[in-house]
């Protein structure tokens, strides 16, 4: 990276990532360690990781907009950062809808698919890591698609859970 404020937005990214890391661990332990009387309780705290990400990536439209010149281009600073909001909007997704669906017992799958999910964050954040040094890269081109789906496992448990539902 050339300059201090190229290295903002990708430690910006980064950032953003790992309050989805956390919201998936979040999840997980909510998940394993599910207590229906007490989900407003986590709902509460997942919203503030999810809202923490969410002024991140605020903070860095806002530093975007005042930026003469980017370390890649704006649009696709701003598509990136959209999609890693995303993930951890998902994240909290599953809790909101698990909440309003008033559940009260949680599937052995569905415990699987969280270290799945733990899984693909870690990779992201891995692959963000290194994009930082996109340039020079010799890691970033190879295929990380394995390091989401556990080798495959991902699909697999979702298969599962689709085919008992």
């Amino acid at each position: 990276m050339s300059k201090k404020s190229d290295r903002y937005y990708f430690e910006n990214f980064i950032d953003c990532v790992e309050c989805g890391c956390k919201a998936a661990k979040m999840l997980e332990d909510n998940l394993t360690n599910f207590d229906a009387a007490g989900l407003q309780e986590k709902l509460d705290k997942l919203h503030e990781i999810e809202h923490d990400a969410d002024k991140k990536k605020h903070e860095m439209m806002g530093v975007l907009v005042k930026e003469f010149i980017t370390p890649i281009e704006r649009e696709d600073i701003i598509l990136l950062s959209q999609s890693i909001d995303e993930v951890t909007d998902k994240i909290e997704d599953v809790l909101i809808r698990i909440y309003i669906n008033n559940v009260h017992t949680i599937r052995p799958e569905a415990i699987a698919f969280t270290k799945v999910i733990i899984r693909c964050c870690q990779a992201l954040k891995e692959v963000l890591v290194e994009f930082a040094d996109f340039r020079k890269s010799k890691t970033l081109h190879a295929d990380s698609g394995d390091q989401c789906s556990g080798g495959g496992r991902g699909p697999a448990v979702y298969r599962v859970y689709a085919q008992a539902s």
